[in-house]
């Protein structure tokens, strides 16, 4: 049988419609990679509960629990987040919400920058444009798995032209002649031909409209699954919206577990990923007849609405 075979296989992908911190808590030490993009502070109100900046870091932990007890000891919880401005000044919103997570227990081995290449123009008195995002790479241990070599690039040509002119007395360890402090080893570049890839990210935002108010680019969960797992692992996105985690997990032969709280969302993903990847999702609710989905749909948008109370103003 084919790894991925859809026709034989349903386990591949799984949608589950509601909170994940209900929806996750069966998996226990059974993730190898959380990776998602909740809703940002004061962001979607139309679609998702909207969380006020000085609230999002209670809101947020809330989560803790379930995500800890849920991945693996070596797995990885990447989380996607954006500043907010509030009365023209950025909120840290997002600096609360890690520092909480770290008083929790969760390493923050590392901070990645999305840099969107293409953000969209704009005019503000005091800033400049939002051109990227911050994307935290947390984990449950200093050493989780990690696999550079996944993500090698080819060295450019032009640092390769430079290796080649290095001379034998360079090889030995010696001062920048800059005059910062720092050594230099030439002799660290010899014979290679691929080299890690820096922590900034340079995406650029989908373009297309996927039926969801903010849907990342594939490009970006490639990178962090094919660094982070192997082929066969578990990814899951807590906060799935339309499926573009999913989409990535499969294409790079990884099973996927989705959760949203939002309906109409669980049936869209189901779709984009039988479109793209051919895998047809299980679920519960996906394949409820028509005027079951549409309690559902109601059902969840009363909640969202109750949440959104339930929050502040």
């Amino acid at each position: 049988m084919s790894l991925f075979d859809p026709a034989q296989d349903e386990s591949l992908c799984q949608i589950l419609y509601g909170d994940s911190s209900a929806q996750l808590r069966p998996f226990v030490d059974q993730v190898d990679l959380i990776l998602t993009s909740p809703p940002y502070a004061d962001a979607r109100k139309r679609h998702y509960a909207s969380i006020r900046p000085q609230d999002y870091a209670d809101w947020f932990i809330r989560f803790h629990p379930v995500f800890w007890q849920a991945l693996k000891a070596h797995g990885s919880f990447i989380l996607n987040l954006k500043g907010k401005i509030v009365d023209g000044v950025r909120h840290r919103y997002v600096w609360h919400t890690i520092e909480r997570l770290t008083q929790l227990g969760w390493h923050c081995i590392d901070d990645y920058i999305w840099h969107k290449k293409t953000s969209m123009p704009g005019f503000w008195p005091t800033r400049l444009r939002d051109g990227w995002e911050y994307l935290f790479h947390l984990a449950k241990t200093q050493r989780p798995y990690v696999n550079h070599e996944a993500v090698k690039r080819p060295i450019a040509a032009s640092s390769w032209n430079r290796i080649q002119r290095i001379q034998p007395h360079e090889y030995a360890p010696h001062l920048s002649e800059t005059g910062s402090g720092f050594r230099r080893a030439m002799r660290a570049w010899i014979g290679k031909t691929h080299v890690l890839p820096d922590n900034v990210l340079h995406v650029s935002p989908e373009a297309r409209n996927k039926g969801h108010p903010a849907v990342y680019p594939v490009a970006l969960p490639r990178f962090f699954i094919r660094l982070l797992t192997k082929p066969g692992d578990l990814v899951v996105d807590p906060f799935a919206g339309s499926g573009t985690t999913g989409i990535a997990a499969l294409q790079l032969q990884r099973r996927c577990l989705l959760i949203d709280n939002h309906y109409p969302y669980c049936v869209l993903a189901a779709q984009r990923i039988r479109a793209e990847t051919g895998v047809h999702a299980s679920g519960e609710y996906l394949s409820a007849p028509v005027p079951a989905r549409a309690r559902l749909t109601l059902e969840s948008q009363a909640a969202i609405k109750r949440t959104a109370h339930a929050a502040g103003p």
